[in-house]
């Protein structure tokens, strides 16, 4: 089986300059190689998101190292993007709207 990945090209992974916030991150695998890589650079209040191409990812969560990232590496580079979003401020589109007839004389 190390024959069968060692004769296959390397295909980078590019981590979207956050390169230092994944542990286990290397820049380049084989494809058929299974990729396996924690996104630790996690903070309070923030949701998280990852893709693959622009592809949602669904990870696991390690108490001990972050987000799990897993995929098999395809015959060709790829972009792994993490999109964070602050949980603690407040989206004005998602707003109720006030109805009541008493606030329409205001």
């Amino acid at each position: 089986m190390h024959e069968f990945f060692h004769n296959r090209a390397k295909h980078i992974v590019d981590y979207s300059g956050q390169e230092s916030a994944y542990l286990d991150a290397r820049k380049e695998y084989r494809a058929g190689e299974t990729v396996t890589v924690y996104y630790y650079g996690i903070a309070t209040d923030t949701a998280y998101s990852f893709f693959l191409d622009g592809t949602p990812l669904q990870p696991a969560y390690d108490a001990q190292r972050g987000y799990k990232l897993q995929f098999v590496m395809p015959a060709h580079d790829v972009r792994l993007q993490c999109v964070k979003r602050n949980t603690m401020i407040c989206d004005a589109g998602v707003l109720p709207v006030q109805t009541d007839a008493a606030d329409a004389k205001e």
